[in-house]
């Protein structure tokens, strides 16, 4: 089994606008089922 290379990933970096920033909270909060609690990593 070979090891899976990651990086780390901020998607704070590709929301530029305010626009952008609604649509990935709209899409966060419809995966959950508006249930599960947004946090940032440490």
């Amino acid at each position: 089994m070979t090891k899976t290379i990651t990086s780390p990933y901020d998607v704070a970096e590709h929301l530029r606008t305010p626009e952008e920033m609604a649509a990935y909270l709209e899409a966060c909060i419809e995966e959950t089922n508006g249930e599960a609690a947004l946090s940032e990593w440490p």
